[in-house]
């Protein structure tokens, strides 16, 4: 359980957006320490489990040892998902260590368009613009006044999951306004969105959900 970057209907808008400056949340993850040699569709298929992958960018002509790729998921919160679930953790066969797995800071294609950032600072590096997640909480941009969330990104449901269960059970902590359950998802990566009607209400359940 974590909040959820992506604070509109189905988690399409971003935190504080609506201006000509607003910051969209990353969708996009650096995956580091792969083994040389490894393929696109490996890739693709380990991080499918995640989410909708929209793009793979796999860094041709790395020297031995480092190489990495960047990986496109359709919505913020399966990237957050997959760098959780796979960071310091995922081994690939012929990788001497686990992959380095974190939200890119560059979200432009091939990682050339930093979130909120100058040109300048646009390079292939990991490590989220948001900074690393920590028990579920990814901290939000230093951009002005940013809206406080009042949706929290739930995932591992079980399949069999429905809005009556999500309801009754995070209703304790507070007055739900919408439920989001994800459909179509793969056996064992159900997810959902609960939006409360304070911030208060979401960082409660938060709190008292995350492990």
């Amino acid at each position: 359980v974590m909040l959820a970057k992506n604070q509109g209907m189905f988690g399409q808008d971003p935190l504080g957006s609506g201006g000509p400056n607003a910051t969209s949340a990353p969708k996009k993850i650096f995956v580091g320490s792969l083994p040389d040699g490894i393929q696109e569709e490996v890739l693709r298929l380990e991080f499918s489990k995640y989410g909708n992958i929209e793009d793979v960018f796999l860094k041709h002509g790395a020297e031995p040892g480092r190489q990495w790729a960047f990986i496109t998921y359709s919505v913020p919160e399966e990237a957050a998902y997959a760098s959780q679930s796979t960071n310091n953790i995922l081994q690939f066969p012929g990788s001497v260590k686990p992959c380095e797995v974190t939200l890119a800071r560059n979200q432009g294609m091939f990682g050339q368009s930093p979130l909120a950032a100058s040109p300048q600072q646009a390079q292939y590096v990991g490590g989220g613009y948001y900074g690393e997640a920590q028990q579920g909480v990814v901290v939000p941009p230093p951009s002005g006044v940013v809206a406080q969330p009042r949706k929290i990104f739930v995932g591992s449901l079980p399949d069999w999951i429905t809005e009556e269960v999500l309801r009754s059970q995070f209703q304790t902590f507070g007055t739900i306004t919408d439920i989001f359950v994800k459909q179509g998802c793969e056996p064992g990566r159900q997810w959902a969105f609960i939006t409360f009607t304070q911030s208060s209400e979401a960082q409660l359940a938060k709190e008292s959900c995350d492990r």
